[in-house]
């Protein structure tokens, strides 16, 4: 939402400016017969008047109060992470566990019949760990 708000005061900005840099002065005259003439060109013979260039309008930005929806989606967010947070540090720790058992069943060669397997096994949870914690 944020992004948006950006984008749209950045849109507007440009728009506003622009113009603004590439206007040129316009002239205003009017002929015998009565004519009004508007040219970016100054007559050659005649009195013309020239418009003033615009000028460029300040904008005002009003910082708004939060609304009760934005606090509570603010305060589900936070929730959610305090959640994900925890159950990281759970996955964590059930990871070095795993590894912890595995090494010691290894070091003991407990497992010496199937030490390949579990050696392989090893190395996925030291990766899983490294990605996780």
């Amino acid at each position: 939402m944020k992004k948006l708000s950006h984008c749209l005061i950045l849109l507007f900005a440009i728009n506003t400016l622009i113009p603004a840099c590439f206007s040129q002065a316009i002239y205003h005259w009017v002929d015998e017969n009565g004519k009004h003439h508007f040219s970016d060109q100054n007559p050659k013979t005649g009195i013309s008047e020239e418009f003033n260039q615009h000028e460029i309008p300040s904008i005002k930005t009003v910082k708004s109060k939060p609304t009760v929806k934005l606090k509570t989606k603010k305060r589900k967010a936070k929730k959610t992470k305090r959640v994900a947070r925890e159950s990281k540090t759970e996955r964590c720790n059930q990871l070095k566990a795993d590894i912890a058992s595995i090494q010691s069943k290894l070091k003991t060669r407990l497992l010496a019949d199937k030490s390949d397997q579990y050696s392989k096994k090893l190395s996925d949870l030291r990766w899983k760990k490294l990605k996780t914690c």
